[in-house]
């Protein structure tokens, strides 16, 4: 995660943090779980591994690269953490909800969050994330 905001801006401009790490922000189930990234078709899931130096393994990866199944996923993303773009909280919920582990609980703890606060996710994240703290 550190090394995204020393990517190239199109690879930055291109990548969006998804997942247990998405939801970190909002919500607090369990602290790590995989780093899954969203990656731009015309960037290439080879290229952004080859440039982070990863290795690919079989299992009990830290970090899933995904291809982006849409731009639309990264539509509503703000970026935060030192130039690290993240998906809308909406997107990160359906990932969590339809993802491994603890990822339901951690999307079902995200649709609380948002039935609590619905008028600042619905509005910009950022201000809402200026004037309020993690549970």
């Amino acid at each position: 995660m550190k090394q995204i905001p020393n990517l190239p801006l199109a690879y930055v401009d291109s990548l969006a943090v998804t997942g247990s790490y998405a939801a970190q922000r909002f919500v607090h189930i369990a602290v790590g779980g995989q780093l899954m990234l969203y990656v731009a078709p015309w960037l290439g899931i080879d290229n952004v591994a080859d440039y982070l130096g990863l290795l690919p393994v079989t299992e009990g990866a830290d970090l899933l690269l995904l291809k982006e199944p849409d731009p639309f996923v990264r539509k509503r993303a703000a970026f935060a953490d030192n130039a690290v773009q993240y998906v809308d909280l909406s997107q990160a919920a359906l990932d969590c909800l339809a993802g491994p582990g603890r990822m339901p609980a951690e999307g079902e703890a995200l649709l609380d969050f948002m039935e609590m606060y619905p008028e600042q996710w619905r509005g910009s994240l950022i201000d809402f994330m200026a004037t309020h703290t993690p549970h």
